[in-house]
């Protein structure tokens, strides 16, 4: 293996490691979907409760079904905006010129990219796929952390959850 196929193959590693974080999170987007479910049909046949209610059980109640709400939101705003919302690349300089970066191929006219590829030698192609590796690995590297932070989340919003349907039972 050369270089380049090197280069290749760990640029398509990375891609696959994108993509399986991007699947974490649409996972966690259907698991809130059975959280909101859950919620939903516990809440059947609760008398919410005003705030100011003399009430604890129901007090405590609409506290937790509010953060409840709240982390979900929150969550699945944070899911779609930061993490499945596709981003460019941010390390190119204008004037920059990379065939291996899709903005950069479709900057260029057709018989510039074929003149562009016709005058390819390994050391350039060898650069271009690592200047998308080191974009990648950044967007790997971001995207894991938010997934680590939903998971955290997640985990959160389970807790509440079962809270809240525990003490809409004690109502």
């Amino acid at each position: 293996m050369d270089k380049v196929e090197y280069a290749i193959e760990n640029f398509k590693n990375m891609q696959e490691l994108i993509r399986f974080a991007d699947q974490k999170a649409g996972a966690i987007v259907v698991v809130y979907g059975f959280i909101v479910t859950a919620t939903y049909e516990s809440s059947k046949g609760l008398d919410l409760v005003a705030p100011s209610s003399t009430n604890i059980n129901g007090l405590l109640t609409f506290v937790v079904g509010f953060g409840l709400v709240s982390i979900i939101l929150y969550q699945i705003h944070f899911i779609l905006c930061s993490i499945l919302r596709p981003k460019l690349a941010g390390d190119y300089k204008p004037g920059d010129s990379c065939l291996y970066y899709f903005e950069h191929v479709a900057a260029k006219n057709k018989a510039e990219i074929l003149s562009c590829f016709a005058k390819l030698d390994d050391n350039t192609m060898l650069s271009d796929v690592g200047s998308q590796i080191y974009e990648v690995s950044n967007t790997l590297t971001t995207k894991m952390i938010m997934v680590s932070k939903a998971i955290t989340g997640l985990c959160w919003a389970t807790a509440l959850t079962v809270l809240y349907v525990v003490l809409g039972r004690l109502i």
